[in-house]
C-alpha cells in the first residue's frame, strides 16, 4: 500500500504463530490522545465539529485508495487512537492512518476469520464487512470527537444518543444527519462511496 495517509510497512516477521511488522514512526499524539484524559482515558476535551470534520475530511482519501483496490481493502478498525496528525517539512498538515492488523482483503465469498474491529465503532455486519462498514466506523468516530463518550457503552453500541442530549444540541442538525446517515442499520442506508461523504461534509461545513 502506498498513499500519503496510511502509514508506511517497513517489515514483517513472525513470532512463533503471530504476525508482526515495522511501520513507519509518526510522532506525536493520535486523536484519542488529543480528546481524552491521559489515565482513565475519559473523554474530556472534544474537538468542535468544524474540527472534526476537517480531519476525518483529510482522510478521506485514503479510504477512496483502499476501496478502489482490486479487491478492495477493508480498513475495519477506524476510531481515535488509529490515526494520528503529522506535520511535513513544508508545515502541511496530514492525517495519517495507523495499524493495519485488521484490514481484510475483501472477498463476498469469504468473511474474516475472526471478526474484525472493535465494539463501539464497527458495525452489526463487522463478521463479513465491505466498504460500508468502514463507513460505519467513520461516522462512529465523528460522533466520538464531538464528545459522544456513550459510543462505549453497550446502549449505544450502535446507536447515537437522543438528538435532545448533548453533544447534538451544541450543532446544527445537519452534522447529526450525516453521522446518521453514515451509521445507518443496513448498508443500503449508508453513503456508498467516499465522494458521496466528501461532498455531505463540505455541505455541513459551508464549503
Amino acid at each position: 500500500l502506498r498513499h500519503p495517509n496510511i502509514i508506511a510497512v517497513i517489515d514483517f516477521f513472525t513470532v512463533e504463530t503471530e504476525l508482526c511488522y515495522v511501520m513507519e514512526y509518526v510522532p506525536g499524539p493520535n486523536w484519542a490522545d488529543e480528546i481524552e484524559e491521559p489515565v482513565n482515558r475519559k473523554l474530556v476535551l472534544p474537538m468542535s465539529a468544524e474540527q472534526a470534520l476537517l480531519r476525518v475530511k483529510g482522510l478521506l482519501p485514503a479510504f477512496k485508495y483502499l476501496h478502489a483496490l482490486n479487491p478492495p481493502i477493508i480498513y475495519c478498525d477506524f476510531k481515535p487512537s488509529n490515526v494520528k496528525s503529522m506535520t511535513l517539512s513544508n508545515g502541511d498538515q496530514i492525517e495519517v492512518l495507523l495499524d493495519f492488523g485488521t484490514a481484510y482483503r475483501y472477498d463476498p465469498n469469504v468473511p474474516p476469520n475472526p471478526a474484525r474491529g472493535t465494539p463501539g465503532y464497527h458495525s452489526m455486519q463487522a463478521s463479513h464487512p465491505d466498504w460500508r462498514d468502514d463507513y460505519f466506523t467513520i461516522g462512529r468516530t465523528i460522533a466520538e470527537l464531538v464528545g459522544m463518550a456513550e459510543v462505549h457503552t453497550e446502549q449505544y453500541r450502535y446507536t447515537l444518543t437522543p438528538p435532545d442530549q448533548f453533544p447534538w444540541t451544541q450543532y446544527d442538525v445537519s452534522l447529526r444527519y450525516l453521522v446518521e446517515w453514515l451509521t445507518a442499520p443496513e448498508r443500503e442506508n449508508r453513503p456508498q462511496n467516499v465522494d458521496a461523504i466528501l461532498a455531505e461534509i463540505e455541505g455541513v461545513l459551508g464549503y
